[in-house]
């Protein structure tokens, strides 16, 4: 993640996209908006933040897919599970346009943070969940965050094949199109 992330050019610029997002769909996706131009906030647990930092060490002792997939995005840590976290949390959804999230199944719904939750709260902002195995089936309530590499062993898995399986495009899908959501965010 940049800690000299400045102001950005594309379409998408002036959009704020918060994310609630560890391993490989969520932050490929809010990756992807950040290379179009959006500004984007990770939000990370204190204790510990991304799992995906240490699935090795090879880039100044962080993992080379975080560091890939998190670039140019601005970090904050807050305990969600905290009263005091989730008031910072809704005072940045407050000025955000989107926010993604890929937490375990049904977390967001605990958190009283789920899409539905949030439509009268902050009634503009365009929330989206990403998932690995859809709502329906014996594996609707399992997390899948991404492909993680086996304790000891490094990744070998392309990004290509990770993206396609966590359905991180979806995210770019759900905003509605570079165009139509720089234009409704500029006209706020």
């Amino acid at each position: 993640m940049s800690g000299d992330a400045g102001p950005n050019d594309g379409p998408l610029a002036g959009l704020t996209v918060v994310a609630l997002e560890q391993a490989v769909s969520a932050p490929i996706c809010t990756r992807t908006l950040g290379d179009f131009g959006a500004r984007v906030i990770k939000v990370e647990n204190p204790a510990g933040g991304d799992f995906a930092r240490h699935y090795d060490d090879v880039v100044n002792g962080l993992a080379a897919h975080f560091v890939w997939a998190n670039r140019g995005k601005e970090s904050i840590a807050l305990n969600l599970a905290d009263p005091d976290g989730l008031r910072v949390l809704h005072l940045l959804l407050d000025r955000a346009d989107v926010l993604v999230s890929n937490l375990t199944p049904g977390a967001t719904a605990k958190l009283g943070i789920a899409p539905d939750d949030l439509a009268a709260r902050h009634p503009e902002l365009i929330a989206v969940e990403i998932d690995g195995y859809g709502p329906r089936g014996r594996a609707r309530s399992r997390a899948f965050l991404g492909h993680r590499p086996r304790r000891g062993r490094r990744s070998r898995t392309s990004v290509a094949a990770c993206t396609r399986r966590c359905r991180s495009w979806r995210c770019s899908a759900n905003v509605g199109g570079p165009r139509q959501v720089a234009k409704a965010a500029r006209s706020r």
